[in-house]
Protein backbone atom coordinates (compact mmCIF):
# COMPACT_ATOMS: atom_id res chain seq x y z
CA UNK A 1 0.00 0.00 0.00
CA UNK A 2 2.74 2.52 0.65
CA UNK A 3 4.15 1.98 -2.47
CA UNK A 4 1.10 2.67 -4.23
CA UNK A 5 1.18 5.89 -2.37
CA UNK A 6 4.47 6.73 -3.16
CA UNK A 7 4.05 5.94 -7.00
CA UNK A 8 0.96 8.45 -7.10
CA UNK A 9 2.86 11.34 -5.17
CA UNK A 10 5.94 10.89 -7.70
CA UNK A 11 2.94 10.75 -10.86
CA UNK A 12 1.54 13.70 -9.36
CA UNK A 13 4.76 15.81 -8.39
CA UNK A 14 6.32 14.76 -12.41
CA UNK A 15 2.72 15.97 -13.75
CA UNK A 16 3.03 19.28 -11.85
CA UNK A 17 6.73 19.94 -13.08
CA UNK A 18 6.24 19.02 -16.81
CA UNK A 19 3.31 21.54 -16.95
CA UNK A 20 5.35 24.18 -15.38
CA UNK A 21 8.31 23.78 -18.11
CA UNK A 22 5.66 23.91 -20.34
CA UNK A 23 4.03 27.30 -19.50
CA UNK A 24 7.45 28.36 -19.22
CA UNK A 25 8.64 27.51 -22.12
CA UNK A 26 5.52 29.06 -24.39
CA UNK A 27 5.20 31.94 -22.17
CA UNK A 28 9.46 32.59 -22.89
CA UNK A 29 8.87 31.80 -27.12
CA UNK A 30 6.27 34.77 -26.50
CA UNK A 31 8.43 36.95 -24.94
CA UNK A 32 10.96 36.41 -27.15
CA UNK A 33 8.83 36.91 -30.20
CA UNK A 34 7.37 40.39 -29.16
CA UNK A 35 11.22 41.34 -28.65
CA UNK A 36 12.43 41.01 -31.66
CA UNK A 37 10.36 43.23 -33.64
CA UNK A 38 12.09 46.13 -31.89
CA UNK A 39 15.47 47.19 -30.92
CA UNK A 40 17.25 49.38 -28.81
CA UNK A 41 19.38 52.21 -30.38
CA UNK A 42 21.19 54.20 -27.77
CA UNK A 43 18.19 55.22 -25.08
CA UNK A 44 15.14 54.28 -27.77
CA UNK A 45 13.26 51.36 -28.85
CA UNK A 46 13.60 50.73 -33.00
CA UNK A 47 11.07 49.26 -34.99
CA UNK A 48 12.85 47.59 -37.96
CA UNK A 49 10.72 48.01 -40.70
CA UNK A 50 10.22 52.22 -40.00
CA UNK A 51 14.22 52.41 -39.61
CA UNK A 52 14.66 50.79 -42.94
CA UNK A 53 11.95 52.98 -44.53
CA UNK A 54 13.49 56.13 -43.34
CA UNK A 55 16.68 55.05 -44.43
CA UNK A 56 15.38 54.03 -47.89
CA UNK A 57 13.68 57.40 -48.46
CA UNK A 58 16.76 59.17 -47.20
CA UNK A 59 18.60 57.13 -50.29
CA UNK A 60 16.16 58.17 -52.80
CA UNK A 61 16.31 61.50 -51.65
CA UNK A 62 19.87 61.75 -52.06
CA UNK A 63 21.03 59.69 -54.57
CA UNK A 64 23.44 57.61 -52.56
CA UNK A 65 24.52 57.66 -48.49
CA UNK A 66 26.38 60.81 -49.02
CA UNK A 67 25.71 62.72 -45.39
CA UNK A 68 23.94 60.18 -43.91
CA UNK A 69 25.20 60.51 -40.51
CA UNK A 70 24.02 63.85 -40.23
CA UNK A 71 20.22 62.27 -40.92
CA UNK A 72 20.98 58.99 -38.87
CA UNK A 73 19.84 60.29 -35.34
CA UNK A 74 16.79 61.39 -37.33
CA UNK A 75 16.09 58.25 -38.63
CA UNK A 76 16.42 56.71 -35.76
CA UNK A 77 13.86 59.17 -34.31
CA UNK A 78 11.59 58.41 -36.76
CA UNK A 79 11.23 54.93 -36.08
CA UNK A 80 11.20 54.93 -32.36
CA UNK A 81 8.30 57.58 -32.71
CA UNK A 82 6.33 55.40 -35.13
CA UNK A 83 5.62 58.72 -36.98
CA UNK A 84 7.04 57.22 -40.33
CA UNK A 85 9.72 57.52 -42.90
CA UNK A 86 12.61 60.37 -43.00
CA UNK A 87 11.31 63.47 -44.83
CA UNK A 88 14.42 65.17 -45.55
CA UNK A 89 13.47 68.77 -43.81
CA UNK A 90 16.33 68.51 -41.48
CA UNK A 91 18.63 67.24 -43.03
CA UNK A 92 21.58 69.52 -40.74
CA UNK A 93 19.41 68.63 -37.44
CA UNK A 94 20.75 66.12 -35.65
Amino acid sequence: MTNRLWVKLMGAFALVIVVGVIVTVVLARQGSATQFSHFMVGNQMVRPDVLQASLAAYYDQHDGWTGIDTAVRQAISASASGDGRYDGQHDGDV
